[in-house]
């Protein structure tokens, strides 16, 4: 079922992304909003253990909605499947964004199949612990323990915070110089991601109006 196939993706990549606290003041890297622009991305190589290979993810910021008056934003994910480029499309208030606070979402499973918008009720089930932010978030949660580096890593050098995260046997490097914050994540079984390349022009993926799920609103 779709919705098993979904879970499966979700948990394969939330297992690879999984001093005083300078440049995380309010206003910056983890107020959220403050570091959502249309058109920043990010492409990310990460590892994948249980299939024992590393794959890229990028992730995007292709467009606003409002919602009630209010400016939400469309992030968009791409990550390789064995039918080819899953895109997730997530209508958010900002990054990193907090348990249900999803609004709309859209999955194209492959190139071959049609863009589906899936009910709200679906879409609520994508939060809770489990969310594309979720790294980003468990740092700014952390963000007291942080220590200042330099670190290198594809991308180039970047002035971070290293912050390891209390009881998950990982590291995390974030920054303000690049979009979604997240530079690096070392874990101890030397398993990790880091950032490959950024920019500001992304467009979407998606090049299609999505088809609505039947039940849908």
């Amino acid at each position: 079922m779709l919705s098993n196939k979904i879970a499966i993706i979700f948990a394969l990549t939330l297992l690879l992304l999984a001093g005083p606290a300078t440049g995380l003041e309010p206003g910056g890297l983890c107020d959220g909003r403050g570091q959502v622009t249309v058109g920043q991305w990010a492409r990310y190589q990460t590892d994948v253990p249980l299939l024992q290979q590393r794959m890229e993810l990028r992730y995007a910021i292709v467009g606003t909605e409002a919602v009630n008056g209010v400016d939400y934003y469309w992030l968009e994910v791409d990550f390789p499947s064995p039918t080819g480029s899953m895109i997730f499309q997530l209508l958010v208030p900002a990054y990193p964004y907090e348990d249900n606070a999803i609004r709309k979402l859209v999955v194209k499973m492959n190139p071959a199949l049609p863009a589906m918008e899936y009910p709200l009720a679906m879409a609520a089930s994508f939060t809770g612990k489990d969310n594309f932010s979720d790294p980003l978030r468990m740092a700014c949660e952390e963000a007291a323990n942080g220590v200042p580096e330099s670190v290198s890593v594809s991308a180039g050098t970047f002035n971070t915070q290293r912050i390891p995260l209390q009881g998950r046997a990982k590291d995390i490097w974030i920054s303000q110089e690049v979009p979604f914050g997240v530079v690096k994540i070392a874990e101890q079984n030397g398993k990790g991601l880091e950032l490959m390349e950024y920019g500001s022009n992304a467009e979407s993926a998606i090049n299609e109006t999505p088809q609505k799920i039947p039940g849908g609103p």
